[in-house]
Formats: C-alpha cells, sequence, structure tokens
C-alpha cells in the first residue's frame, strides 16, 4: 500500500504565504526607497539611519602622514556597510568623526573630519581626509553632510549592494513570476487529480452492479438444474409403472386361459 501524502494545513499555508509575500514586500519598498534617497542626492533616509556600502579602500588603511589617528579608531575596508545618523546642527559634529556627505553625481565619501570653520560670510564648512590618504578632501559645506558613522557591519556589504543595484528587480519579479507559475501548476494538477478522483468513484459502483448480476445468475442455476433432475427421474420411472401392469395383465390373461383349460378336461 502507498503511503498517503500528508495534506498541509490551510492555515500553515496562509500563514506562508503572508510571510513570503511580507518580505518581499519589505525588500521592495525598502529598495524603491533606497533608490529614492540616491536620485535625491541622500536627502531622505529612513528614520534619520542610512545603510552604505563601502566600495574604497581610502578608509581602510593609516597613512604615516595622518599621526594623528590613534590603535583604538576604527577603519574601514570596503565592502563593510557603515551605519550613518543626520548630525542634528553643526555644532554636534566632532573631530575626528567618521561621517559621510555628498559629492555628487549620486556618489556618497565617507571620511574622517579633521577640521571644521565658518568662513566670514558666516557659512559653515567641514574638512574630511581619509585615513589612507595623505592630504585633505575639499571643504564640505555643512548642508552635504549626510550624518555621522554610528556602526560598522563588517564584510555584509555584498548583499546590501545587491539590494540597491537594479539586479533586486530583476531578481524579485523573477521570482514572484516563477512562484505564481508554480502556484498555477500545482492548484491545476490538483483539480485535474480531483476530477479523475470523482470520475473512478463514479465508476466504482457501476462496475459493482455489473459483477453482481452474474453472481445472482450463478446462484440460480443450480436451482434449475435440480428441477430438471426431478422432472427426468419422474419421466424416467413412469414406463416402470406401465411395464408393470402390463405384467400384470399378461399374469392374468395366463391365468385365465389355465383355467379353462381345466374346465374342458
Amino acid at each position: 500500500m502507498a503511503k498517503e501524502k500528508k495534506k498541509i494545513p490551510k492555515k500553515v499555508k496562509i500563514i506562508g504565504n503572508v510571510i513570503f509575500f511580507s518580505v518581499i514586500a519589505v525588500i521592495v519598498t525598502f529598495s524603491v526607497w533606497n533608490f529614492i534617497d540616491i536620485r535625491s542626492g541622500y536627502k531622505y533616509p529612513i528614520f534619520g539611519l542610512r545603510n552604505s556600502v563601502i566600495v574604497s579602500p581610502s578608509m581602510a588603511t593609516v597613512n604615516e602622514a595622518n599621526t594623528y589617528i590613534t590603535e583604538d579608531m576604527k577603519q574601514i575596508k570596503p565592502y563593510d556597510v557603515v551605519t550613518t545618523k543626520q548630525y542634528g546642527s553643526f555644532e554636534d559634529i566632532k573631530q575626528y568623526d567618521i561621517a559621510t556627505y555628498f559629492a555628487g553625481s549620486n556618489k556618497l565619501i565617507c571620511h574622517r573630519v579633521v577640521d571644521k570653520y565658518v568662513d566670514d560670510n558666516g557659512k559653515q564648512y567641514i574638512v574630511f581626509r581619509g585615513d589612507a590618504n595623505s592630504t585633505n578632501d575639499a571643504p564640505v559645506s555643512y548642508d552635504l553632510i549626510r550624518g555621522k558613522v554610528v556602526g560598522i557591519s563588517r564584510q555584509t556589504g555584498h548583499f546590501i549592494a545587491f539590494i540597491q543595484s537594479p539586479y533586486l528587480f530583476i531578481a524579485i519579479f523573477g521570482t514572484i513570476f516563477f512562484v505564481a507559475l508554480g502556484m498555477f501548476i500545482i492548484s491545476h494538477g490538483k483539480e485535474k487529480k480531483e476530477l479523475e478522483a470523482e470520475e473512478q468513484s463514479a465508476q466504482v459502483p457501476q462496475e459493482e452492479t455489473n459483477n453482481e448480476q452474474p453472481q445472482e445468475q450463478v446462484e440460480e442455476t443450480p436451482q434449475e438444474e435440480v428441477k430438471e433432475e426431478k422432472q427426468e427421474e419422474a419421466h424416467s420411472e413412469e414406463p416402470k409403472e406401465d411395464e408393470s401392469s402390463s405384467e400384470d395383465s399378461n399374469q392374468e390373461s395366463n391365468e385365465a386361459e389355465d383355467a379353462s383349460n381345466d374346465k374342458e378336461e
């Protein structure tokens, strides 16, 4: 006997579908938001926080010229992910903070703050330098600062880079398409199996009735044979009675002849 496959409860299926499509929705929402954030010049972080992938080695090592860097200052390697939080004001920016700023062309730079100042016109500037560089970056206006680094995730940038790339949309829509196609095929197969099962169940009673009819005929035939045998026996006994009666009549006729012969004598 083949083992029956256990059916997955409907509640489990519903919960699984909800979780799957919720994850897809979160990833899509994050990707769309990230796309808008990049195109706007990194002005729309999620709840004031932003995750960025480091692709340059400018913060991976320490240049000998940068004597201000101490051992407790962290370096950042390519494909590390930095989490930044927006500054509340110009005064919140401290020397040797690691921060990010917008450099145009959808480019975000992550370097260390080495100085800040206000020019004669009252405009606020911050000076950055990469730990591996020997020279400072050009002064950056405060309005281009995008946040202070508050967290570093080591070597997790491959996944974030994939999420931020156009390939994610291709992967998501491809996954949705194939999942929908698979669900359609499975549901169509189940419907087909149910129809076949219904057809088989409808054929079973007909086969049972067809099998019962010959059995009734088989049961009747022995009775008919017994009747025929009785009739044959009855027919076979009737001639015997005739023979015995004829024998009796012959005896009577012989006795009569003998009696007549005695009288004559």
